[in-house]
């Protein structure tokens, strides 16, 4: 038996009359190209980071360096966004995209919070170690430095992909809302049309019985 999956998550309220258009959700700065087109070349690039993170993390693993071993976790969070976003340009139904939305939103607090315990981390160590490891308190310092200017990387990043998302997930939402709307529309009008053909006969049949029988 076939697995049907459902088309929303949550249903919006919204109406859609008319038929959207990818033009219409563009992302800032690349107001050039559609939300549509943007989010095809970020899923992409998603894939291919979550390539090079896996290759990475194997070479880090077989070589005992367990600093980055967090980052197991932010990967078996991309993988499952980067699922979404396949599945979502592939079927175009909404419900993809609304669970893209919050897997998203906690891969980003993921990795934040991972370059702040980093950040106090080797802010700590380099206040324990002794004056005379001059080396040891300088990898630290530039570790520390390392993960702040990756936090304040990352964080307009990261609100900007969701951003590019949010305008995706407008345009896949609207258009599914206008073909409810068509298909309702159609449906009301079939339904009219019966109702119509059922009176046509019932006035037939009662113009008949009125006139009587006909004599030949």
């Amino acid at each position: 038996m076939p697995i049907t999956i459902s088309t929303w998550w949550w249903h919006p309220q919204n109406k859609v009359e008319r038929l959207p258009i990818p033009q219409d959700y563009r992302v800032f700065p690349f107001v050039c190209c559609s939300a549509k087109t943007i989010f095809f070349v970020d899923t992409i690039l998603g894939i291919a980071s979550a390539l090079l993170l896996l290759i990475g993390l194997i070479i880090e693993s077989s070589s005992g360096y367990t600093k980055d071993q967090h980052q197991w976790g932010y990967l078996c969070i991309l993988v499952v966004s980067l699922v979404m976003s396949v599945l979502v340009i592939a079927t175009k139904k909404p419900i993809y995209a609304q669970m893209l939305i919050p897997l998203t939103m906690t891969g980003i607090a993921y990795q934040c919070a991972a370059l702040l315990v980093r950040a106090v981390h080797s802010t700590n160590a380099r206040d324990s170690l002794s004056v005379t490891l001059a080396e040891e308190r300088l990898n630290a310092q530039v570790e520390f430095l390392g993960s702040l200017l990756g936090l304040l990387f990352y964080v307009p990043i990261g609100n900007w992909v969701l951003y590019l998302m949010f305008n995706y997930y407008a345009y896949v939402r609207d258009v599914q809302l206008y073909k409810e709307f068509k298909e309702n529309k159609e449906g009301q009008l079939a339904t009219v049309n019966v109702v119509e053909v059922e009176e046509t006969d019932e006035d037939q049949q009662n113009r008949t019985e009125e006139n009587g029988p006909t004599n030949e």
